[in-house]
Parts: structure tokens; C-alpha cells; sequence
């Protein structure tokens, strides 16, 4: 499954630098940047992304929300707070119930995160899927961008590898491995 980070309105260089260097990080290539006050080619942007220059220079510039979410199939939204009293109709996951929902998702998925100084707003929910919040201390429950996108690309990489990296031997494999140890220790004539 392809994945795309797409950032609303994003406001400091520092941060889209931060983020680009996560994706690369976690193997997301994507991004899309909605109506930018930053420029991805400024200079503090790129000695933040680091080794991750490339995901800025290929970013997709769109004008509005509607135009990012016309590039992918399933838009995840995020929001710092969770409750109907700022988020629509709806109740939130969080970014491990979003992982094991993932080998659900068809198409490419894009996860729509808001401006820094006041995320998205309910209109914009609206046009998402579904929404994602990430469990945090109700003392100050708003994370920094660049932390939300680590938290949430981290989940999503960890059962990505863990779906894909474990297998279990079977029993019959396991008894040639251990008769193939035998052997070696017998002809090498280690006790």
C-alpha cells in the first residue's frame, strides 16, 4: 500500500524539513502540501530534512484540500483533540487501531494532518474518512506536526514490517534444521 503525508497550509520550515526526514525514516515518499506558507526549496526545510532533500523536492503542490484528497483513495484525518465538540460525527482511533485497520484500506491512503497553529477545521473533517488521535496528556493534549507525523508513520511502519518480516518455520522445518545441526556436529565431531 502506498501512503502520502498531506500537510495543510504547513507554516514553518523547520517542521515540513522534520517531516520529510520521518517519512524517509518510515519509507514514505509522498508528499502533498496544500496551499503552503512555506516554500519546501527554503533553506531551513532542507538542513532539517537532512538526507530526505528528495521527498522535498518532489512534494506535490495542490490549492486546496480537495484537490490532495483527488490523489489518493482513502483520507485519514488527524486531530489533537478528540471529542464532538471539535470533531464531527464521528469517533476518533487511534494510530494503532489505524495500523490494524490498515490491510483493510485499498488504494493508496493519504493522512491529512492540519496547520501547526490550529490543525483542521470541521469542514475539512468532514471530507475525510475517518480520524485519527493520537493519547496524550489531557493537560496538553497538541503535539508539534512533526511528532504527530512520527507517532502515526511509526505505527503504521511497525505492523507494516511485522505483518511482512515473521514467519514461523513449520515442524518439519524445524526437524530438518536440527537434523542439518546434527549432521554438522557429528562430521565437524563437536560433543
Amino acid at each position: 500500500m502506498e501512503i502520502a503525508v498531506i500537510l495543510v497550509e504547513p507554516e514553518y520550515p523547520i517542521n515540513l524539513g522534520s517531516i520529510a526526514r520521518v517519512m524517509k525514516n518510515f519509507g514514505v515518499k509522498e508528499l502533498i502540501l496544500v496551499s503552503p506558507k512555506v516554500n519546501p526549496k527554503d533553506k531551513l526545510a532542507r538542513k532539517f530534512a537532512v538526507h530526505a532533500v528528495d521527498i522535498l523536492e518532489n512534494a506535490k503542490i495542490v490549492e486546496d484540500l480537495d484537490g490532495a484528497l483527488n490523489l489518493v483513495n482513502f483520507a485519514i484525518g488527524t486531530s489533537g483533540v478528540g471529542g464532538q465538540r471539535y470533531i464531527p460525527q464521528r469517533s476518533p482511533i487511534t494510530p494503532e487501531g489505524l495500523a490494524r485497520r490498515l490491510p483493510s484500506i485499498e488504494g493508496k491512503l493519504g493522512i491529512v494532518f492540519g496547520r501547526e497553529s490550529r490543525g483542521l477545521n470541521n469542514e475539512e473533517l468532514e471530507k475525510l474518512d475517518f480520524t485519527v488521535t493520537i493519547p496524550t496528556s489531557e493537560e496538553y493534549p497538541i503535539m508539534n506536526l512533526s511528532h504527530a507525523v512520527a507517532v502515526i508513520l511509526y505505527e503504521l511502519y511497525k505492523r507494516r514490517t511485522e505483518d511482512s518480516t515473521i514467519k514461523t518455520s513449520t515442524r518439519k522445518d524445524r526437524e530438518i534444521f536440527i537434523q542439518f545441526w546434527r549432521e554438522l556436529m557429528r562430521v565437524l565431531d563437536t560433543p
